[in-house]
């Protein structure tokens, strides 16, 4: 969670991530391997600029 502060007040903020069940397993191989690079590029500009602090998977 990435806090933003404007003087006395904080707010703290996330963005998640979300592929509907099912889409991913019925992709092609070729499909499944573009979706995580999509991803790691799309971030890349806020990761650089301190935008992005930090990302995890979500486990079941």
């Amino acid at each position: 969670m990435k806090y933003l502060c404007l003087g006395y007040l904080c707010l703290g903020y996330l963005c998640l991530g979300y592929l509907e069940p099912g889409k991913f397993e019925n992709m092609s191989e070729s499909e499944r391997n573009t979706v995580p690079d999509e991803c790691f590029s799309y971030n890349d500009e806020p990761r650089k600029n301190g935008q992005l602090v930090a990302e995890e998977p979500l486990r079941r």
